[in-house]
């Protein structure tokens, strides 16, 4: 199965050679920025290997591109940006993982162009500069969003994630013949390729407008990039007020994770503040990744002590498959704050299909007691059922909790069908794209 999912794989079966495989392995990881597979079977766990090969630094930095092409693309984009009546930016998720988030954000201010992010590319774009244009997911985006990215005539799309989710079900509206598609080892300009790395690309678009400004003013933006970020408190606790508020409550040095489904969609509707980061994915609907992903990522970040907080949001449903992952957040200390949203089932699967099947239905578990079930030694607090706004307002406008000193736990009691105004959306979309599959006697998703 690794070779289908990997980049490169191997299994160590030689000590002698087991140095060179994993340098190797490691070294196109990097290269790819793709996942592989190191395989260490028992039995040569244990054996000494030379030493020598630690003496050569892994390859951390791609070849250049070719001076002559790269030259030619960067003035073919200069006079896109120039002559085009409504170019536009959108960062997406290849961007955070192709590394190239400083130079897409240094493009957007230098061009002052509406830039847009999506729901894999979160945490991409500076949501604080004042030509944010918002979160670009087909169907799912809010209306004057979508109206203004469909607009466009000229649309410079880094790190292009076309998947499922990502696009609302692939309900997007822009035409490749004006999409300039930036990848980590290539850019399209509409139909045409240019094998050429986006970094470099890049980093001499930037430099050219540094040196030589363009011919053109910074646009004013005429929309809202989150027009429903007051939203008025109801009785009960629902989506639509629980995003915009949690944005409210993140901070710079925040480093946010969202589990695919509900809170990946959710996040899209709260802003993040300059020097917080965000992760989620819409690439494999892997439900669960994102407790033992927050693990890793916090622990590594503890390290590098760059970050501030660790905040997970999950729906009850991922974290039933991974909730595991709590014995060592509490071991290691790491503190995380965890969101996980109750509302008695798969509401994604629910809304996509099997909306009363009993299949969506969730054991019940008291939230209380994992805590003290996983971690009894170490210091801990269980916060909830937050089933009101007033509670998550008293809860989220605490210094105590804010301040993230040892592991939390936040129980959300949400409606049984409540979901984001983004996913209502997508999957709505998605529902739609079912019934036309099954019309034609195809697969659905």
């Amino acid at each position: 199965m690794a070779k289908h999912i990997s980049c490169d794989t191997t299994i160590l079966l030689d000590p002698k050679t087991a140095p060179n495989e994993i340098d190797r392995v490691l070294n196109t990881m990097l290269y790819e920025s793709r996942p592989v597979y190191i395989g260490v079977p028992v039995d040569v766990s244990h054996l000494e290997v030379d030493a020598l090969g630690l003496k050569t630094p892994l390859k951390t930095i791609l070849p250049p591109n070719d001076t002559t092409e790269e030259n030619e693309l960067v003035s073919q984009l200069r006079t896109l940006l120039e002559q085009k009546r409504n170019p536009i930016i959108i960062v997406d998720g290849n961007a955070i993982r192709g590394g190239v988030v400083n130079e897409s954000r240094e493009l957007a201010e230098l061009t002052g162009l509406p830039c847009f992010t999506t729901c894999m590319g979160k945490g991409g774009p500076d949501e604080s500069t004042p030509n944010f244009g918002g979160v670009y997911q087909g169907a799912g985006s809010y209306p004057d969003v979508a109206k203004a990215v469909e607009a466009s005539d000229a649309v410079f799309w880094i790190g292009n994630v076309q998947t499922d989710f990502n696009t609302g079900e692939f309900t997007e509206n822009v035409a490749e013949d004006i999409t300039i598609d930036f990848q980590r080892f290539i850019v399209k300009v509409g139909k045409t390729q240019h094998n050429l790395k986006m970094l470099y690309v890049l980093r001499a678009l930037v430099q050219s407008i540094k040196e030589k400004p363009l011919a053109r003013s910074a646009s004013k933006l005429t929309w809202e990039a989150y027009p429903e970020n007051d939203p008025k408190p109801e009785a009960a606790l629902t989506q639509d007020y629980l995003w915009p508020t949690l944005g409210k409550f993140f901070r710079p040095g925040d480093f946010i994770i969202g589990e695919t489904g509900t809170s990946a969609f959710g996040l899209t509707a709260a802003i993040l503040p300059k020097g917080a980061t965000m992760y989620n994915q819409t690439v494999f609907g892997s439900i669960g990744y994102a407790t033992g992903a927050a693990l890793g990522a916090l622990k590594a970040i503890r390290e590098m002590g760059n970050i501030k907080r660790l905040i997970l949001c999950t729906g009850e449903g991922s974290l039933h498959l991974t909730v595991q992952a709590f014995a060592d957040f509490l071991k290691l200390e790491l503190n995380p704050i965890i969101f996980v949203l109750n509302n008695d089932g798969y509401t994604v699967e629910r809304l996509i299909h099997g909306r009363d099947a009993f299949y969506n239905q969730l054991p019940y578990w008291d939230y209380s007691k994992l805590a003290p079930a996983f971690g009894p030694r170490f210091p801990q607090a269980y916060h909830g059922p937050i089933d009101t706004p007033e509670k998550l307002d008293t809860l989220l406008a605490d210094e105590g909790f804010a301040k993230a000193d040892h592991f939390q736990l936040v129980e959300l009691k949400l409606g049984y069908l409540d979901a984001p105004l983004s996913l209502r959306l997508a999957a709505s979309a998605v529902e739609e794209f079912n019934k036309r599959k099954a019309g034609d006697g195809s697969m659905g998703v």
